[in-house]
Formats: C-alpha cells, sequence, structure tokens
C-alpha cells in the first residue's frame, strides 16, 4: 500500500511536470519539494530549541545574523548572505547538536522616519493617494552643447503617477540671464513623443556666453500641470549653466550640430532611470496607493515589514526558531529593556562612560544623527577648524579703536 501511494505521487508528479509551462516545469518541481518539506518541519517544529531538562554532552551551537533594516522588503543579498548562517546551522544540527539560531529585525534609527517624513511631505505637496508629480529634473544631454548652431539638448523623464489624470504633454520653459529674468515657452512637446517615459528636446536660437535655465512643466487633462526643479547649474553644481564651445579634442573626429542627437533616448534614460520619489519606492515594493497612504506613520513600518520579512524567510526555508524573533526599538519593550541592562551593566564595569563629541545634528529631527541614520548625506562627518587668536599690540588701529 505504501508502495503502492508512492507510485502514484511520482506518477502525480510527473503529470505536473509534463503540463507545467516548459519554461517553468523543473522549477515548479523544485518548488514542490520545498514546500513538501517545509510543511514536515513545521509539523514537527524541527527549529524549535528548548534548553535540556538535564545534563547535555552532545553539544551545542548558535548562529545569528545582523538585523536587516526594515525599511523595505528583503532581497537577493540578504538571502545571499543568510547561507552562511543557515548552512553552519544544519551542519550542527545533522551533528546532533542543539543549535539555536535566533532572529532579530532592524528598526532602530532615523531612515525610516526620515522616509515617513519624506512620503508625508510628497503628499502634502503633490495630493494623495495618488499623486500629481513633476517630471524629472532636465539635463544636458551629452554632447548636448551646440555653440555654433547655437543649441542646448535636454532630456527628462516623466512623471510616474499623474494623480489619475492623462498627461497629454510638456512645456518646455527657458530662463535667458540671471534668476531675476523672465521665463518663455520654448516648445511644447507632445506626450506620444517619448520612449519608455524618456523624453528629449533641442532648443535653439541661443546665444553663445549667454546664462541659460530651464524647467519642464507636465500638462494634464483635468488638473493643473506642475513644474520640474530647475536646471541652471553645470552638471557639478557649482558653475552657472552657459552655451559655451566645447574644448577641442584632436581625438575625436566630430562636428556637434544642431537638432535631435543620436542615442537621446539611451543616454537620458542612464541619468533619470532611478526612482525618484518614496512613493515611487514603495509602489516599486508592491505596495498599492491605497496602502502607501499608512506609511506617513513611522511606526506602520514596523508592524508592516517585519512580518513580510519573516514569511519570505520561512518560504526560504531558514531554519530559525521563531519563537524566539523580536523587533528593535523601544515600540518593542522587552527589547528596549534589555539594552538599557546591557549599557548599565557596562558603566558599571567601567567599560562605557558619559562625554563629549562632535556630532551632526538633525534640524529636523533636533538629535544628532550618525552616518546610517541619514536619508541622505553619508560619509559627511564634523569639520575640524583651528582658531588663532591674537593679542593687536597698541596703539589699535583707527577701525579698532573703542
Amino acid at each position: 500500500s505504501t508502495q503502492h501511494s508512492s507510485e502514484k505521487e511520482r506518477e502525480r508528479q510527473r503529470e505536473a511536470m509534463a503540463t507545467a509551462p516548459k519554461s517553468t516545469a523543473r522549477r515548479d518541481f523544485l518548488h514542490s519539494l520545498e514546500e513538501k518539506a517545509q510543511k514536515k518541519w513545521n509539523a514537527a517544529n524541527v527549529f524549535e530549541e528548548d534548553a535540556p531538562d538535564g545534563k547535555w554532552d552532545d553539544g551545542k551551537f548558535m548562529v545569528t545574523f545582523p538585523y536587516p533594516y526594515m525599511n523595505g522588503k528583503l532581497h537577493l543579498g540578504h538571502a545571499f548572505s543568510l547561507t552562511k548562517a543557515e548552512f553552519s546551522a544544519s551542519f550542527y544540527r545533522l551533528q546532533g547538536r542543539k543549535v539555536l539560531f535566533p532572529f532579530g529585525f532592524h528598526c532602530t534609527g532615523m531612515p525610516i522616519q526620515a522616509a515617513a517624513y519624506k512620503l508625508k511631505n510628497e503628499y502634502e505637496a503633490y495630493g494623495k493617494p495618488l499623486p500629481n508629480f513633476p517630471p524629472s529634473p532636465p539635463e544636458v544631454l551629452k554632447d548636448g552643447m551646440d555653440a555654433e548652431g547655437g543649441s542646448i539638448s535636454i532630456g527628462w523623464r516623466a512623471p510616474t503617477c499623474t494623480g489619475g489624470k492623462t498627461l497629454s504633454g510638456f512645456k518646455v520653459l527657458v530662463r535667458a540671464g540671471a534668476d531675476d529674468a523672465a521665463w518663455s515657452v520654448a516648445a511644447q512637446v507632445a506626450a506620444a513623443e517619448g520612449e519608455d517615459g524618456q523624453y528629449s528636446y533641442t532648443v535653439s536660437g541661443l546665444s553663445v556666453g549667454t546664462q541659460y535655465a530651464f524647467q519642464i512643466e507636465s500638462v494634464v487633462e483635468g488638473a493643473a500641470g506642475v513644474q520640474s526643479r530647475v536646471l541652471s547649474k553645470t552638471a557639478d553644481g557649482k558653475k552657472d549653466l552657459l552655451l559655451l564651445a566645447p574644448k577641442k579634442d584632436d581625438s575625436k573626429d566630430k562636428k556637434a550640430g544642431g537638432g535631435a542627437k543620436k542615442g537621446v533616448k539611451s543616454k537620458v534614460a542612464a541619468k533619470t532611470g532611478g526612482l525618484m520619489s518614496q512613493w515611487d519606492i514603495l509602489r516599486s515594493m508592491g505596495i498599492t496607493a491605497e496602502e502607501a497612504v499608512n506609511f506617513v506613520d513611522p511606526t506602520y513600518w514596523l508592524t508592516y515589514f517585519p512580518p513580510k520579512g519573516m514569511e519570505d524567510l520561512k518560504r526560504f526555508g531558514l531554519g530559525v526558531d521563531w519563537r524566539r524573533s523580536f523587533i528593535t526599538t523601544d515600540f518593542n519593550p522587552y527589547y528596549d529593556q534589555f539594552v538599557r541592562w546591557q549599557f548599565q551593566k557596562l558603566r558599571q564595569g567601567n567599560f562605557i562612560a558619559f562625554g563629549k563629541r562632535p556630532s551632526i545634528f538633525s534640524e529636523a529631527d533636533k538629535q544628532p544623527c550618525m552616518d546610517h541614520d541619514r536619508d541622505k548625506g553619508e560619509g559627511v562627518n564634523p569639520q575640524e577648524y583651528t582658531a588663532i587668536k591674537m593679542r593687536v599690540l597698541e596703539p589699535l588701529p583707527e577701525v579698532l579703536a573703542p
């Protein structure tokens, strides 16, 4: 009877492989084996480890993994690093040792709060649940400066969301002169002219040596247009944007010309293809527009992503004792008390002491923020200066006289 049951199971698996799409049949079969094994593990609680009732002489092993940060879902990099801990735990478990593998999710610090505040600001500026975002800031294309033809070629990317309304096109705005000069509409570009959300336009009739600025405004049916950030500086952000002849390069037999540039679309995509907003980042994780509204509350991140991470790790087959899983921060009072106890013990042993040191201060959060706590600006450190106090001999100069 058992042999007959096994043969029927193998036949069922062969039929499943035969009927599945050819490209995924092997993968689906392996997944079915995974699910079958994981059900057995869960039923037997093979990863749950308790202290022995009496003496234990068969060895023990404990492994931990650096808490993954919970400002998003886990990714392939986590899985790759986790295999080292997983293989070690499985090896020693097969040897008969008691193996303990707990798991924590890192929620401490300011990146989650910064992301929540960034999303809140986006909703306030562009609406919710579907924001009407601006186009990406325009950029001067490679070889886009044509002094001989009196033109500059710029590229930009369409907004990722226009409030549920139809995007019909863009206005290309140009300013010649200083910041107080007037803006003018150089052209209107239809939405149909783009390719994969990438757009470009060559603004002609420009004068060599003149300072220029560019801005793109979306044209949306049934809604107000939204203007992009202004392009008024060179790529390094240090100089005003002027139409200048490029430095002559004798090694290249090229002549810059007006009009459309070859390969414009790919060049724009390479520079402006990234996700621009926090809303876009959440949507890229499969979070609906309606649910994304909840992420303006930093504590919502703590309740949303850790369970998702646990679900993915269980599907991955990680041999964790999930009774011993936790999140950090004082949102978890048990972990908070553990950290307080730990620091008190270290202080009592004179391993740590209170003192002062230079630190970066967040004006938005009114507290010091370490390098990895920042939404942006990692690697920025306090700058040190040396002040020299000099005594001026009398008689004092007239400008310093009391």
